[in-house]
């Protein structure tokens, strides 16, 4: 995959990160300079404007890294240039008492309480941290959005830019990398299981990964990246927050954010290659439409084919998503649509191990041990609409409806069972149909008020779930091989 990488540029003065020249400690913001800056990193931009405005300025390189500033050219005071230069970027510059000048992450207070300065609505998305990679907060079900410092549970989120960074296919590739969830999907396998604390989530034919806070909309056996803005991570029982999971797990809750749209317009293609000759490409295209750009749509398509590392195996995808979304003064909607289709030839299907049979060497990880006529087709719709109103400031009314149908199609070696130190294995072949029907409502109401000092924010929802397994399997003599 092609990456790209910025680079911050300062200026230093013995140990600082950042240090230009001293000026007086007080200084006329309100005189008119020229100035003619053009686009670039924020780092090295700010260096450029500190040395035209005569200004002494000292940041940590890491708090811009990754930002683009979008440049100054016109005659402008100290004051309003600074607002420019540092417009969208969530930093703002603050004096020091020795009269140089510094930046720091801006502070945001949304909420409706004094208690963690949060918006708890779900259109809003807590801040994350310098770097991008990890969110400060996550949506804790009826909670709302939650601070890490705040909630009563152990949470992570993680972001999309650690998506790209990590160059994570499906759910299942990031979470390897958070030390409390163990991803038991093995590599070129067709389903994402996880354990969380110990305890499975989604090990079975009903997906327990929630969509939106909601469950039974999310893919059901394997949900891939290219529509999600982040993955939350709730460690610990979640059915108080978010409802009981649709096969009663209790080690913790994944809840998938879908991609929004954009303030700003977003068109986006990304090419992509995997051995040994998986082939892939992206498209992410965000727009807002209508008086005051109160509507908004995201578009993620994705196509991905060829063979992969293993031998024999080979493995094509089709994705696509679609958000849509209305944010008016009180009301806001959103409604989104997912198809996706996994398509494997000779799939890996985990091992089993005979009674009393010692564990032989493994195999070199790049051999297929699945026969080579095997195949699955994985094909799955999920849509979801969810609504808020504002009755006033203290009360907001919501409700959601949604669900997901999955058809899976496919020709297996059945858990090969090693029978032998030697490695030889048994495997019943079969031909699977499964057919996997999920709904959801609820409708429910946040309260919030204050008595003194104390504020409080109360919930009440009620919801409804289904959801319909259907199988016929045909099942074979076994046959013999070796890994």
């Amino acid at each position: 995959m092609i990456r790209s990488m910025s680079l911050s540029l300062a200026l230093t003065a013995a140990a600082c990160p950042l240090a230009l020249a001293a000026v007086p400690a007080q200084r006329d913001f309100s005189v008119l300079h020229a100035y003619n800056i053009a686009s670039g990193p924020l780092g090295a931009t700010l260096s450029s404007f500190a040395v035209d405005a005569d200004i002494a300025l000292s940041f940590q390189p890491s708090i811009t890294e990754g930002l683009i500033s979008p440049g100054l050219s016109g005659t402008y005071s100290t004051q309003e240039a600074i607002t420019r230069l540092l417009a969208g970027s969530g930093l703002e510059m603050v004096l020091r008492d020795d009269g140089s000048y510094t930046l720091v992450v801006r502070q945001l207070i949304l909420g409706e309480t004094a208690i963690n300065g949060t918006d708890r609505r779900t259109d809003n998305l807590p801040p994350v941290y310098p770097g991008g990679q990890v969110a400060s907060g996550g949506r804790l079900g009826m909670l709302g959005n939650t601070l890490v410092m705040d909630a009563p549970f152990s949470i992570s989120t993680y972001t999309s830019t650690l998506i790209k960074d990590q160059q994570a296919i499906t759910v299942g590739d990031l979470l390897e990398r958070d030390s409390s969830v163990r991803s038991t999907g093995q590599t070129g396998g067709i389903v994402d299981s996880f354990f969380i604390r110990g305890f499975p989530v989604g090990e079975g034919n009903l997906g327990e990964l929630a969509f939106d806070g909601v469950y039974g909309v999310a893919s059901n056996y394997r949900v891939f990246t290219e529509y999600v803005e982040r993955i939350e991570v709730v460690k610990g029982p979640g059915a108080l927050l978010y409802g009981m999971s649709s096969n009663s797990a209790v080690g913790g809750v994944i809840n998938v954010v879908p991609k929004r749209s954009l303030g700003e317009d977003l068109t986006r293609f990304t090419a992509s290659y995997g051995m040994n000759s998986q082939l892939g490409g992206h498209f992410d295209i965000s727009r807002r439409l209508g008086e005051e750009r109160r509507f908004g749509v995201r578009i993620n398509g994705s196509v991905q084919q060829g063979d992969t590392a293993i031998d024999k195996q080979s493995r094509d995808v089709d994705i696509g998503a679609i958000s849509l979304d209305y944010k008016g003064d009180r009301l806001r909607t959103t409604l989104d649509l997912i198809s996706q289709k996994e398509q494997f030839d000779a799939a890996s299907r985990p091992f089993l191990i005979a009674p009393d049979v010692p564990i032989p060497s493994a195999a070199n990880g790049r051999t297929s041990v699945s026969q080579g006529w095997g195949w699955s087709e994985t094909r799955d719709k999920s849509a979801l609409f969810g609504g808020e109103y504002d009755v006033d400031d203290a009360l907001t009314v919501f409700a959601h409806a949604g669900g997901g149908k999955s058809d899976v199609s496919r020709m297996s070696d059945q858990t090969p069972t090693i029978i032998n130190a030697a490695g030889d294995t048994s495997s019943i072949p079969g031909y699977y149909k499964f057919e996997v029907q999920r709904y959801t409502v609820d409708a429910g109401a946040r309260l919030r008020f204050d008595t003194g000092p104390v504020s409080h924010s109360t919930a009440l929802q009620v919801t409804r779930y289904r959801d319909e397994l259907s199988r016929g399997i045909i099942s074979g003599p076994a046959i013999l091989s070796n890994i």
